[in-house]
């Protein structure tokens, strides 16, 4: 009896863990979505009729560009 109990327990967090991993996954997946719709090819914007700001890259001269997260909030 004691070892069902024992089982039981085991198999409830190991499933709990892969409901984690999977959650997990499909919420960072779900952030990427929206960044993928940006378009940077534009220059200029189509309902605005005004020339849009360059966005900020990740690699500047070979190098990361480590203040690129305050360069994409400005932008």
């Amino acid at each position: 009896m004691k070892n069902n109990y024992i089982t039981i327990i085991i198999k409830s967090i190991k499933d709990n863990s892969k409901t984690k991993i999977i959650f997990l996954t499909i919420f960072f997946i779900m952030l990427c979505i929206p960044m993928s719709n940006i378009n940077y090819k534009d220059e200029k914007s189509t309902t605005e009729f005004r020339y849009l700001a360059k966005t900020p890259t990740l690699i500047k001269n070979k190098k990361i560009n480590y203040n690129f997260g305050k360069e994409f909030e400005s932008w």
